[in-house]
């Protein structure tokens, strides 16, 4: 086992250059993973992770998180469970903080087409913190498709308030049921429009039924199956002719 001295020794060594070089690293070990399981898509998760420090003896330039507690809120890009980058930030950053969304999406996009593949279909899945039109569009000149959780404003709560019943249908996993609407949508400073999907719950995972004003709605919004290139590629790859409502809720797994 290593003293606490030499732990001391190894993070006080730790500066960003070979951080740097820690990520590479991780990118190398990406495109290993890549070649030996030779996947035929890409899925890949973004997400950041609240550091709680608050009780930390030494708390150097620690911050406030959004979940009250003072330490840090790295973001990282992550391919099934193997983390291929990270960047480390200050608590007060949130999802889409900066360039660094763009930055660590972008590098391994293009790693992903120098050292694997320029074919292989790439989809980037996130939560509503990263719903961002800039995301969106990142996207879309990348050539990799997105399913992004988005924001329930007034006009869409009036929207699906007002849809008539046939406009909804259900979906089930195992014991689980939602019902779901699939339409089109953009937000007034958007210049394109994106397919969202609207979900709520009617049962849990035991199969009980959930009271009305407990039912959680959500909103998630992709650029699959629309005219570009990656729902072309996705579609081919599983032989399909487009690309399901209840694929995209369950992240295409």
């Amino acid at each position: 086992m290593l003293s606490s001295h030499s732990v001391k020794r190894f993070f006080k060594s730790f500066t960003i250059p070979y951080a740097l070089q820690f990520r590479k690293i991780m990118h190398m070990l990406f495109i290993y993973r890549l070649k030996k399981e030779k996947p035929e898509r890409i899925l890949l998760g973004l997400d950041t992770m609240v550091m709680d420090n608050n009780d930390a003896q030494k708390r150097e330039g620690i911050i406030p998180t959004y979940k009250k507690v003072k330490g840090f809120q790295p973001i990282h890009l992550y391919w099934g469970q193997f983390i291929i980058d990270t960047i480390l930030r200050n608590g007060k950053a949130r999802s889409n903080h900066g360039n660094n969304v763009k930055q660590i999406v972008v590098n391994t996009v293009r790693l992903i087409s120098k050292h694997y593949s320029v074919e292989v279909p790439i989809v980037l899945l996130a939560d509503t913190g990263f719903f961002d039109k800039k995301l969106f569009s990142l996207c879309d000149e990348l050539e990799i498709g997105f399913i992004i959780g988005g924001k329930m404003y007034d006009d869409i709560k009036q929207y699906i308030t007002k849809a008539p019943d046939d406009a909804f249908s259900e979906y089930k996993i195992e014991k689980r049921l939602w019902y779901f609407h699939d339409f089109v949508d953009s937000r007034k400073s958007w210049v394109s429009s994106y397919r969202c999907i609207y979900t709520k719950p009617i049962s849990d995972e035991c199969g009980q039924i959930i009271l009305d004003f407990e039912r959680p709605e959500s909103l998630i919004y992709t650029n699959l199956s629309m005219d570009n290139e990656v729902s072309r590629k996705l579609m081919k790859v599983r032989n399909i002719k487009t690309i399901d409502p209840e694929s995209i809720i369950d992240g295409l797994s």
